[in-house]
């Protein structure tokens, strides 16, 4: 077998046409080189590391399951982020799906599931849940609210692009808007 530095760019067909061929062991190259990649990826899309390691190990089972379909005029790890991305897309779906059906049974089961609660009770809540946030999610919701910095300052400090980051905060905000829903109802 091949070791990780002999599967450069250039060889990456010839490597997958030895897993094609019956030399499964390879696909360990082509997990430890792109493994990086996919989970930049997912952690792009979502912050459950749970449920990112579930998507990571799906993406390489999809990678692995489609080999004979990679079109070699273009770069592998292209068509590894594509596939990783359609992952996480297909798994957003699915959650928006039960979020949907959920929101729908709360409404039918709860005449009242919809009353308004004292401002400082969510205020109490929102604040309980930002002290929950960690690493970049703290620190996003913290230049964007407390300091007031735009996408872009935000972008610049954390090293991510403004698409990115704007993604991110709203990411932050709908599990923000959960925690505080979930501490409301609970009261």
């Amino acid at each position: 077998m091949t070791t990780v530095e002999q599967c450069s760019v250039d060889e990456i067909g010839e490597c997958i046409n030895r897993i094609l061929e019956g030399e499964v062991d390879e696909f360990e190259i082509i997990v430890t080189q792109y493994e990086r990649l996919i989970w930049h990826v997912v952690n792009g899309f979502l912050f459950n590391n749970d449920v990112a390691e579930d998507i990571v190990q799906q993406s390489f089972i999809q990678v692995f399951n489609n080999l004979n379909q990679y079109d070699n005029r273009y770069p592998f790890s292209s068509w590894v982020s594509g596939i990783t991305r359609n992952q996480c897309l297909m798994y957003l779906r699915s959650q928006s799906i039960q979020l949907k059906h959920l929101s729908a049974y709360r409404e039918l089961i709860s005449d009242d599931y919809e009353k308004e609660e004292p401002d400082n009770i969510r205020m109490d809540a929102l604040s309980s849940c930002q002290q929950n946030l960690q690493g970049e999610s703290s620190s996003i919701i913290q230049l964007k609210y407390n300091e007031g910095l735009t996408f872009e300052e935000i972008a610049n400090r954390i090293g991510r692009s403004v698409n990115a980051t704007a993604q991110m905060a709203s990411r932050i905000r709908i599990k923000l808007k959960q925690c505080v829903e979930t501490k409301v109802r609970l009261l």
